[in-house]
């Protein structure tokens, strides 16, 4: 499987549709995507998300 560069995957999450009503009980809040990118570029560098669907 492909990896997309870092570039590329913010790109592709900062033009997702975030809540226009967040519900704050269920923890609804929008993540920017350079923070998503962060986040999941450590989980893949610790190797803790081969195999997994994200």
């Amino acid at each position: 499987m492909r990896r997309l560069k870092k570039k590329h995957f913010e790109w592709f999450l900062s033009e997702l549709e975030t809540f226009d009503e967040p519900k704050l009980n269920l923890e609804q809040y929008a993540t920017s995507s350079e923070l998503a990118v962060a986040i999941l570029g450590t989980i893949c560098d610790d190797g803790q998300i081969e195999g997994c669907c994200v």
